[in-house]
């Protein structure tokens, strides 16, 4: 079975005593994890807490799509992973250079797929309180990297809905994810490894 926009994934909730719990009885439902292939997952800032299990997580602060992409060779040779996640392109949109952003990702995408991993990428997740340009961006990213994953059969984890309007995900700057809403990026992620995992 083939993985794309078209399918939603459940998003677990997680409790601000433990975060990072990915095995956990939550208002009366318990989250079972079953072994996941092994993972990278790469991108900004905002994975810098992600946690999820049988996964490694590098990210660069600061990066753009172009930024990761000449990265890509070296963290496939450090990691054997089977899968690979990413997450960028908050860091381009102050650029406003939309068309140059979109050949940026097929250029991505086409060094990922030389390697031959399953490839999934993470939406952006929106910012609180930083203007309506910054949101119009990032809501826009958000729906064109929905729609360009689908293009390409590739799985895309919608995180957009997650964090709006959710000002006690995100630390006091209103960008980067405190503790539960690292966690709750760790539970999408999860969420969609687990129903890959489940019909492979």
């Amino acid at each position: 079975m083939k993985w794309s926009t078209a399918h939603s994934f459940p998003q677990p909730n997680f409790s601000d005593s433990n975060p990072f719990t990915v095995l956990e009885e939550l208002e009366g439902n318990t989250v079972c994890i079953e072994p996941y292939p092994p993972t990278l997952i790469v991108g900004d800032s905002i994975v810098r807490n992600v946690q999820v299990k049988n996964t490694v997580v590098e990210c660069f602060p600061g990066a753009r799509v172009s930024d990761i992409n000449s990265q890509i060779p070296t963290l496939l040779d450090k990691h054997d992973a089977d899968t690979i996640i990413v997450h960028v392109g908050t860091n381009d949109i102050s650029l406003r250079e939309t068309e140059t952003l979109k050949q940026d990702f097929n250029i991505l995408l086409s060094t990922l797929r030389s390697f031959g991993k399953k490839i999934m990428f993470s939406g952006p997740i929106p910012r609180f309180r930083k203007g309506i340009e910054s949101f119009s961006r990032l809501t826009a990213l958000n729906l064109w990297l929905k729609a360009w994953c689908k293009t390409f059969d590739l799985v895309f984890i919608d995180n957009f809905d997650t964090f709006w309007q959710r000002p006690s995900f995100f630390r006091k700057d209103g960008i980067h994810p405190n503790g539960v809403g690292s966690a709750m990026l760790s539970g999408n992620i999860s969420c969609v490894l687990k129903c890959m995992t489940e019909v492979t």
